[in-house]
């Protein structure tokens, strides 16, 4: 479940419209989605953002999705109505928002919880004792983990992260590039940084 909320003369901005979904996605992908649903819109502002985003009706009638419904918009928000995507449909609205939610691919990495809510922690930038702090752990329980985690990485993808042998760099600047190339990887990759699903 997703709340949010926006002054209803702003949805029709699409800088304002673009920074809901794009804030949306960002929070949601990286997930193995089936389906996608959701609650009606109360404006018919509202619902045009909704169908540009990609998402599909609800018939109420049979179940099934549909692009469209034959009841007027402005009768239609006063009505109960549901809007979704499923993973099978989703290739049907490429270059949509709600397509992008099942862009998904499985983690390379297998990291642990502990790991994910370390890297997690640091997203939010700072020193490992920083990152200690947030998470309440020690300084050398933070850098334990980055150590683990990196032979990790640089077993299944040596690429990844520079070698520690890398030019004439300190060991202080190697890390930090470590950490800042494997950072801006999973920024791109949610979904090694999501709960581990058996397959």
């Amino acid at each position: 479940m997703w709340e949010g909320s926006v002054d209803v003369p702003y949805l029709d901005e699409i800088a304002v419209s673009n920074s809901i979904l794009g804030t949306f996605v960002d929070i949601h992908r990286g997930f193995q989605w089936k389906e996608v649903i959701g609650g009606g819109a109360s404006t018919p502002v509202a619902l045009a953002a909704v169908l540009r985003a990609g998402y599909l009706f609800v018939s109420p009638t049979d179940g099934q999705y549909t692009e469209t419904i034959d009841t007027p918009p402005d009768v239609l928000i006063r009505e109960p109505h549901l809007a979704g995507l499923t993973r099978e449909l989703a290739p049907t609205r490429l270059g949509t928002w709600a397509a992008t939610l099942f862009d998904y691919q499985p983690p390379r990495f297998q990291f642990r919880p502990s790991e994910q809510r370390m890297l997690l922690a640091a997203f939010r930038g700072g020193t490992d004792e920083d990152i200690a702090a947030r998470l309440g752990v020690s300084s050398s329980a933070v850098k334990k983990a980055w150590h683990a985690i990196y032979e990790r990485v640089s077993s299944r993808d040596p690429r990844l992260i520079p070698s520690d042998g890398a030019g004439d760099a300190t060991a202080s600047q190697r890390g930090k590039a470590k950490k800042q190339r494997l950072i801006a990887y999973l920024r791109d990759h949610p979904e090694e940084l999501r709960p581990a699903v058996e397959s």
